[in-house]
């Protein structure tokens, strides 16, 4: 802990007052300017804008800042002529599991930023109750800022934060991550002053817990004008037994104080009625925060003339300061250097410590808690590609915030690879968005691409030599566009080498060597052999020999073969997907050489089987490469089909056709009772149509 005195220059704190810039804080005419500020009433009518009566702010409608969510009215019960304006309307968002506002601000400069938040039964639901509170995330950019609790209809919550811009815009996003639909009443955010708490940097910010204004002679709060950073500071009585003094004069905060409290919060202040100490708690489990971590700043200035007060602080029965001695009308604080952290609860004294007769003061305080950074953004060449092809294919998507992080709220369509140092885009999945013109060069520009889908969209022109560079890519879908002219070399050498999955089917104009019309779309390499795999168990010979003549005709056939059309019946599936098809892996089904078999759902209901590849499988990229190709081309009625595969990292899964009635194997072994088990003549035909499956596969 520390004690900056600032009208003897502080020299304990951390002296952050070496190589000082300054914000400038705008005035008009000599009073406070909202200049800096952003002012957002969530909910209200696209073309509304309105002068807030107690701030005198200017206000303007969310419509310019957000493209989704749901407008709504609180509940008629919930409006009293008490009610802040901004809390009478709101924007929910029932769909999709994130939704950012994305505000402009100016990279290096220091903002305050608070969101407020009523529920006001605004859906006539009754949801919040101390049983069934609504929970909810916010968001600043990639870090976790706030988990929202609402217990009560009337209550407000107002998340405040304070940060430095590391970029030229800074989202606020609401994640969908508990039992309550997100939702905001009014977004603000603040130019703050460079030099203001010491707290905050590039590499952490800080979230508000409490701030007070202990002792007002109103219940009202205080903020904009007379706080010209529109802080806003709660009223506090504590105890009963308290007393207030006060003064009319100016309080005045020196160059010196990094937290500058308004005089009219420095204007009153609490002591002891009857005794020489002063005290209150904070619980944690009551305090809101992320984490039991907290800077206390606590501020003080003498409002008696020709005194002295002298009084130590203690913190659980231990000395926190001693001998703090505020001087007269000049604002002082007492602060943690460090975060004060690992109580349940934090109980303050304020004891006089003899040198003078009079009880201790407290004017103010207020307290934060840490926001560590520690997601790692989204490598700043992918944000600048991803949303360079956003804007010149003008896709309607909700693609606001960090594309990559928190990693579990990816950008729909993406996914990514993380690590301690960076993240990239690794998946841009953009088939039947209707794009229309040329492929962007801007594509070329993801660092550690893997999988490009462009499928069935409206492209033309060429496919530009800059895909070959891509050294990561392994999956390049173009299929059912109208591109043109000859396909890159160095993507048909990749194919040919196993290392890229190339697939151009439905491009009528699109020609590889030679200028002959290009009817290779995956192939692997015409020398190469790729193993069927046939999953039929039997004792029988007739079984055998079928089995036999059918691998006997498929070679036959790929020996005459020259490249064939690839008729696609799969997808590329992302993690997030997969997870979230199967309810987070929750229904095992089965077990083999490859991994594990879960249950799932795709969107439109078809039942699905993911078969997830487990670590100690020896099955690698290059066989699981093969095996996807090959997988790709079957589509026949008696064979079971993919819907598609994912490969993100070392994470790979193959998507199956649904059979409700279990494992052939368990069925011919009797595990499985049926008529199967006991008919070989029903076993005859199984094989049967299987081989005709097998020999109706077209190269």
């Amino acid at each position: 802990m520390s004690c900056i005195i600032v009208s003897s220059i502080p020299l304990i704190f951390c002296f952050i007052m070496l190589g000082i810039t300054c914000t400038v804080i705008d005035t008009v005419g000599g009073q406070p300017s909202y200049s800096g500020f952003i002012s957002i009433d969530c909910g209200i009518s696209s073309d509304s804008t309105y002068i807030d009566s107690i701030t005198s702010i200017p206000y303007v409608s969310d419509d310019q800042f957000i493209n989704t969510g749901v407008k709504a009215n609180i509940s008629s019960n919930y409006i009293t002529s008490a009610l802040e304006r901004q809390l009478s309307t709101l924007r929910s968002f029932p769909d999709g599991s994130r939704n950012c506002y994305l505000l402009n601000v100016t990279q290096g400069e220091k903002y305050l930023v608070r969101a407020s938040l009523m529920y006001g039964n605004y859906d006539g639901q009754n949801r919040a109750s101390v049983e069934n509170p609504l929970l909810f995330d916010l968001y600043l950019d990639y870090n976790l800022w706030r988990i929202v609790k609402i217990t009560d209809a009337a209550e407000v919550h107002r998340p405040e934060s304070i940060f430095v811009a590391s970029a030229d815009t800074v989202s606020v996003c609401l994640i969908k991550s508990g039992t309550g639909i997100p939702f905001i009443s009014a977004l603000e955010l603040r130019l703050f002053d460079r030099n203001l708490d010491p707290y905050t940097n590039e590499t952490q910010t800080v979230a508000l817990t409490y701030r007070y204004n202990v002792m007002p002679t109103t219940n009202r709060s205080i903020r904009f004008p007379d706080d010209i950073y529109d802080r806003i500071w709660e009223p506090f009585t504590w105890h009963s037994d308290w007393n207030m003094i006060s003064t009319t004069s100016s309080v005045r905060s020196n160059f010196g104080n990094y937290f500058k409290p308004p005089s009219a919060v420095m204007q009153t202040a609490a002591t002891p009625t009857n005794s020489s100490h002063l005290l209150f708690q904070f619980d944690y489990v009551n305090m809101g925060a992320l984490v039991n971590q907290f800077y206390f700043v606590f501020h003080f200035s003498e409002l008696v003339p020709n005194t002295t007060r002298a009084f130590n602080i203690d913190l659980n029965g231990n000395y926190w300061f001693k001998n703090c001695s505020p001087p007269y009308l000049v604002a002082t604080f007492v602060c943690s250097a460090v975060p004060d952290s690992d109580s349940l609860h934090y109980q303050w004294s304020l004891d006089s410590s003899g040198v003078s007769q009079l009880p201790p003061i407290l004017n103010a305080l207020e307290v934060f808690t840490p926001i560590y950074h520690t997601n790692v953004p989204t490598d700043s060449g992918d944000v600048d590609a991803i949303t360079t092809i956003m804007g010149r294919y003008q896709l309607e998507k909700n693609w606001i915030g960090d594309p990559c992080a928190p990693k579990e709220y990816a950008w729909d369509g993406l996914s990514c690879s993380y690590n301690s140092n960076s993240t990239n885009i690794e998946t841009v999945i953009l088939s039947s968005n209707a794009l229309t013109g040329v492929i962007s060069d801007d594509f070329g520009m993801f660092k550690q691409i893997k999988y490009l889908d462009l499928s069935h969209n409206n492209l033309t022109g060429k496919i530009p030599n800059v895909l070959g560079t891509l050294s990561s890519l392994r999956v390049l879908n173009l299929s059912g566009n109208n591109l043109s002219g000859s396909v890159p070399d160095s993507l048909l050498q990749k194919s040919l080498n196993e290392s890229l999955i190339l697939i151009l089917e439905d491009n009528p104009n699109l020609t590889c060597t030679n200028g002959t019309p290009c009817k290779l779309t995956a192939e692997i390499g015409k020398a190469k052999k790729i193993p069927i795999l046939v999953i039929v168990m039997t004792v029988c010979v007739v079984v055998i020999v079928v089995f036999l003549l059918v691998f006997f005709f498929v070679r036959r056939r790929k020996a005459k073969s020259t490249g064939g059309t690839l008729k696609l019946k799969a997808r590329p599936f992302t993690y997030l997907e997969l997870k979230k098809v199967t309810n987070n892996f929750e229904n095992l089904i089965g077990k083999g050489g490859f991994g594990n078999v879960y249950r799932g759902s795709l969107s439109d209901g078809t039942p699905v089987a993911v078969k997830a590849r487990s670590q100690s499988s020896e099955q690698g990229t290059k066989q699981y490469f093969a095996e996807v190709q090959h997988l790709i081309r079957i589509h026949h009625k008696h064979l079971v089909s993919i819907h598609g595969y994912c490969m993100e990292g070392n994470y790979m899964a193959l998507v199956y056709e649904y059979m409700a009635n279990g494992n052939l194997n368990d069925h011919i072994i009797g595990k499985t009772v049926s008529d199967i088990t006991s008919d070989w003549k029903k076993r005859l035909q199984i094989v049967i149509e299987a081989a005709r499956g097998l020999v109706a596969i077209k190269d």
